[in-house]
């Protein structure tokens, strides 16, 4: 019944919108065999690190005393 149905519409077209009709009909057939098995809601994906905490490197990353001294070499870049 949705095939003569489908036809009988069709039949009516002009042939440009025929041509949008089997395109769209080629997307659902793309959508479907890539829908998710699941409803409609896609997967979350995998963290690749552990969840990120503060003050994780303090005691690795020291910040130099003199941090806003200007560096050897520079001197005369200074304004």
């Amino acid at each position: 019944m949705a095939y003569e149905t489908l036809l009988a519409a069709a039949k009516d077209l002009p042939e440009d919108s025929i041509y949008e009709v089997i395109s769209y009909i080629g997307y659902l057939k793309f959508k479907d065999q890539n829908s998710v098995p699941s409803g409609n809601q896609a997967k979350k994906p995998e963290r690749r690190h552990k969840k990120r905490t503060l003050g994780r490197m303090k005691e690795i990353i020291k910040m130099a005393d003199d941090f806003d001294a200007i560096p050897v070499g520079f001197e005369e870049y200074k304004s």
